[in-house]
């Protein structure tokens, strides 16, 4: 028996919705039980953090996600400053690694396959509310400026128009450090389109679940500094 894809991708949104509650559950015991920080508010907290000297921030992100349906993998480079590994911001460039194929008309009137092309920068904040080695809970959050277009190849490489995408990714984080430089994680969240969603035969609205192993190249570059002074 054929499962409808409708309602498969029903399913799983449902699913992925379901993790962001136990997510934000497992933030607000958190806080309750006093396990986050010993600060009156985040604020404080940001605040303090702000105080101390900042280090670089490196990584190589990977985000999954939907577009109309279909499943789709943005990469990302991050490089920003630390603030006590409490806060991080500053800017990504980030793509979209995927196979969404639309059918479009070439120049002699033939309709052909052609690849959804999504590129953009994401200026970033990343706020981590719960630290206890070796486990850390974190919130990041991206607000992406970017083009989407299709391109397909006959001859020579061929680009449709592009069109102006701005979205916002808010999302929870929950990283296990492994080895001084090495973590995993995992964590839900949702990409809203303020603009451009309705430009493009798709919709860029999704959740978003991540699922990583991460080079901690901020903590390599922080030692590598030690090192030398």
């Amino acid at each position: 028996m054929r499962l409808d894809t409708k309602i498969y991708m029903k399913h799983i949104k449902k699913m992925l919705f379901n993790l962001r509650g136990i997510f934000f559950v497992l933030m607000c015991t958190c806080i309750s039980r006093g396990q986050a920080q010993d600060y009156t508010n985040f604020q404080e907290h940001i605040r303090e953090s702000f105080r101390s000297k900042p280090g670089l921030d490196i990584r190589v992100d990977l985000r999954n996600s939907f577009i109309t349906t279909r499943l789709a993998q943005v990469r990302g480079v991050k490089l920003g400053l630390d603030y006590n590994s409490t806060v991080k911001l500053g800017l990504s460039y980030n793509w979209l690694e995927s196979d969404i194929i639309r059918k479009v008309t070439d120049d002699q009137g033939n309709a052909i396959g052609a690849n959804l092309k999504y590129r953009y920068i994401a200026p970033y904040f990343e706020y981590a509310f719960y630290r206890k080695d070796p486990w850390e809970i974190s919130i990041p959050v991206h607000l992406g400026l970017g083009l989407a277009n299709y391109e397909y190849r006959q001859t020579q490489l061929v680009r449709l128009p592009s069109r102006f995408i701005l979205s916002y990714e808010p999302y929870m984080v929950a990283r296990y450090v492994v080895l001084k430089y090495f973590g995993i994680g995992a964590g839900v969240g949702y990409r809203l389109v303020f603009i451009g969603n309705s430009a493009l035969q798709e919709n860029f609205n999704s959740p978003i679940y991540v699922f990583k192993f991460q080079l901690l190249l901020g903590r390599i570059w922080s030692d590598i500094n030690k090192t030398n002074n």
